[in-house]
């Protein structure tokens, strides 16, 4: 049973629907494309790779059908629904993502992409837009339209149109040669900087453009652009944006595992200073000139931060501190129950 729409693109509507599996969300694909060669075999391979993939950052593909409505053949696709919003909803409301953050987001984000990578598929077309952060602030990875299995992974149609989102692709997409696992973790790198900087230093204003700065243009430190980023992390970011496939880490895991290496946990949570940042169920603490945390809750409301709840009913904090030795160090904690 349909109940609401939840958004529309270039292949199809969402809607929220009930079914056996509970509350689900179905993909319909807009009738009118269905004449269009190949429209229907992306979207049938977009249900089947993602029947194949059960990973805690993925969505879950439930089942694939079609039916005949007023004389049109309908063909859906149920889906796990997520409630959340997207990483680019998250870079609007916030500008740039504080390093912390950013952490959390490579780690699960990249368990993610290994577990689609395991499956022997590439995504294709990772960005903000398809990437959700849920309620209980946690990354899942959604939209497998243009995925492909490895061994057949071009950017090219046979009728020379590129698949993709040219601000996020890697270089070897628009060789057309075959795009293996490293090409989403360039897409993850392009993505990662975007919401580190908060600009995405591959737009350009026409497609020619944006192909020829992904080839060749090499953006500059993602620290140079905002101070508050670590070297360290600029320096993951900067091997994740390597123009040769051979020079990004290998795997998914390894740029987990790289970003994470310095990452250490403090108990001592600071309480002053609040500033909110925004409606979004998002808070700041500052607690002086240098070190900032961001506060995580389930409803930025004028109650403050005392009003939010996140599983446990407690107030999950994560943040930034740099004591002086030039490695910003990662800091979580529990603010209150």
């Amino acid at each position: 049973v349909i109940q609401s729409e939840l958004g529309s693109g270039g292949m199809g509507t969402v809607y929220r629907a009930t079914g056996p599996e509970g509350t689900v969300a179905l993909k319909v694909v807009h009738p009118h494309l269905l004449a269009t060669p190949g429209i229907l075999e992306r979207f049938l391979q977009e249900g089947e790779l993602g029947k194949s993939i059960r990973h805690a950052n993925v969505v879950r593909t439930f089942d694939l059908d079609s039916i005949v409505h007023e004389g049109r053949d309908l063909h859906y696709m149920v889906m796990e629904f997520v409630e959340g919003r997207s990483l680019r909803q998250l870079l609007r409301d916030l500008g740039t993502v504080p390093e912390a953050l950013l952490r959390e987001l490579t780690v699960e984000v990249s368990a993610g992409l290994a577990a689609i990578h395991a499956e022997g598929i590439v995504h294709r077309d990772l960005k903000p837009e398809n990437v959700l952060i849920t309620d209980d602030q946690h990354v899942r990875i959604m939209d497998l339209g243009v995925a492909k299995l490895q061994e057949a992974s071009v950017a090219l149609t046979s009728a020379g149109q590129f698949i993709g989102s040219l601000h996020y692709a890697a270089p070897e997409q628009f060789r057309s040669e075959t795009a293996g696992p490293t090409a989403d973790l360039y897409s993850l790198g392009v993505m990662l900087y975007e919401l580190t900087t908060g600009e995405n230093p591959f737009r350009r204003d026409d497609p020619a453009g944006c192909t020829q700065a992904q080839l060749r243009f090499v953006p500059r430190a993602a620290a140079d652009s905002n101070p508050e980023v670590s070297a360290f992390f600029s320096e993951v970011l900067g091997t994740l944006l390597a123009k040769r496939p051979e020079e990004r880490f290998v795997s998914a895991a390894q740029s987990s595992r790289r970003s994470m290496q310095v990452a250490s946990a403090i108990t001592r949570v600071i309480r002053r200073d609040f500033r909110r940042v925004s409606q979004s169920g998002f808070m700041a603490i500052r607690s002086d000139g240098r070190n900032s945390m961001l506060i995580f809750t389930a409803a930025g409301t004028s109650e403050g931060l005392k009003s939010g709840t996140i599983g446990g009913g407690a107030i999950i904090a994560y943040g930034i501190a740099n004591d002086g030795d030039g490695i910003d160090d990662t800091d979580g904690g529990v603010l209150w129950r």
